[in-house]
Order: structure tokens, then C-alpha cells, then sequence
């Protein structure tokens, strides 16, 4: 009997002793911290924060709203390349087409034109001639001045419209008459080019410069002048 005694004394030691052992609890994984870490500075703001915490790759603009540590930050890239042809001025370059073009003076070319012809004409020919020069404008410019005011050059008995001067000079020699003439049109190429330096056509002025028309005109140079305009050279044969 006493020995069945000690035998259940030990065992109800032992189940106490098991009862007893502390239990240990695992804690539950922790979660990323989403916002942003408060600071000791309590006068930190949503524009420093974005500014230090986002390192923008482009050129553009903030967009930064909240209040730290609720902030929304936003960075838009702007769409521009910067040279060093816009960056150190305050507007950008005008386009070639828009840029401000120097007014043609048709009198300042026709009168070098008109030289060219004379200077030509004495280096191929020698002798005595007797000169005569006339001139036609369709506007005037600063500057201008004007032999007559007539309505319109014909080539062919018909107009082109872009002509802005003309002028011819008559070599009266002994032996021989020339006569050598400029066409001035505010273009780069005008019905005159289907002629090329072999087709022969007629001048008339109205009014009339001259009593007569200058016939079997052939050009036999061309050349472009200040801008957009374009001198035509020719000789003719003759004045009806």
C-alpha cells in the first residue's frame, strides 16, 4: 500500500511539472513600412522629402502636394532639347522663311546691269559709237527715279507678270548696230527660260521707249541677284 502511495505522489509530480513550462509564442512576420520615416526635425516638408528621396534622369518639373509624411510625389519630363543655340537666349530663332528679307532695289540693279552691258561691249569692240539708253520700271523703291512710267513689257506679245525693270543700250557704229538689254523679274524663273540661249522672240513697251520693236532677241546670260530676283541678258538683232 505504501508503495503504491509514493508511486502516485511521483506522478502527480510529474504531470505538474509539465503543466508548469512556460509557453512560447512566435511573433507574427512584420510588414514593409509604406510611409515615410518620421523624423526628429519636425519641420520637414513634403518638398524636401520628394526632392532628396527622387533622383529624376530628365529635365521637367515637380508636382509635389501632401503633408509629410503623407506625401505625393510627381515628376513630369519635359519634352525639349536644349542647345547651345536657344539656351543662352531669351526667344527662340526665327524659321529661314520667316526671316526679315532686305527690300530689292531694281534701280540699283538695273543700273549695274546696264554698266556690265557697256563695259562688255567696249572690251570685245573698239571704234567710235554713238550711245543711247532707255529704261522702263513697274514701281518705284527708295530711291528710285524713273525715265517713263509705262504699263508693261511684251516678250512675244505676251506679259510676265513678275518684271520689275528693263533697259537696252543702242551702239550706233559706222559699220554696225547693236544692241544689247536687261529683264528684271522678282522670281527664279520666268517663260523666258523656255527660250534658252538659242530661241529668238520680240520686245515691245507700251507705252512705247522707242519707235520700233526690238526683234531677234536671243538671252545670253542669266544670272540671280539679292534674294529672289533673277536678271536676265540678251542681245537683239535689230529695232523695227
Amino acid at each position: 500500500m505504501k508503495r503504491i502511495f509514493v508511486i502516485l505522489f511521483a506522478m502527480a509530480l510529474l504531470i505538474l511539472g509539465c503543466t508548469g513550462q512556460t509557453n512560447i509564442q512566435q511573433n507574427p512576420p512584420s510588414t514593409p513600412n509604406t510611409t515615410p520615416p518620421q523624423s526628429n526635425n519636425q519641420t520637414t516638408s513634403c518638398d524636401s522629402y520628394c526632392r532628396t528621396a527622387v533622383a529624376p534622369s530628365c529635365n521637367g518639373s515637380w508636382n509635389i502636394s501632401g503633408t509629410y509624411p503623407d506625401c505625393n510625389c510627381h515628376f513630369s519630363c519635359l519634352n525639349v532639347v536644349i542647345t547651345n543655340d536657344t539656351q543662352n537666349n531669351s526667344t527662340p530663332p526665327l524659321p529661314p522663311d520667316e526671316l526679315p528679307k532686305t527690300p530689292v532695289n531694281f534701280t540699283k540693279i538695273l543700273d549695274n546691269a546696264l554698266s556690265q552691258i557697256n563695259n562688255e561691249f567696249y572690251s570685245d569692240h573698239s571704234g567710235m559709237f554713238n550711245e543711247k539708253t532707255h529704261t522702263w520700271y513697274r514701281i518705284s523703291g527708295p530711291g528710285d527715279s524713273f525715265d517713263t512710267t509705262p504699263s508693261e513689257v511684251k516678250f512675244n506679245g505676251k506679259s510676265i507678270a513678275t518684271i520689275q525693270a528693263s533697259g537696252f543700250t543702242i551702239f550706233d557704229g559706222a559699220d554696225s548696230t547693236d544692241i544689247f538689254g536687261v529683264a528684271i523679274f522678282n522670281a527664279t524663273t520666268t517663260s523666258l527660260d523656255n527660250y534658252g540661249f538659242t530661241g529668238s522672240f520680240d520686245i515691245t513697251y507700251t507705252p512705247k521707249l522707242i519707235d520700233g520693236t526690238l526683234s531677234g532677241c536671243v538671252v545670253y546670260n542669266k544670272q540671280y541677284t539679292q534674294d529672289s530676283a533673277v536678271t536676265y541678258y540678251f542681245e537683239c538683232e535689230k529695232l523695227n
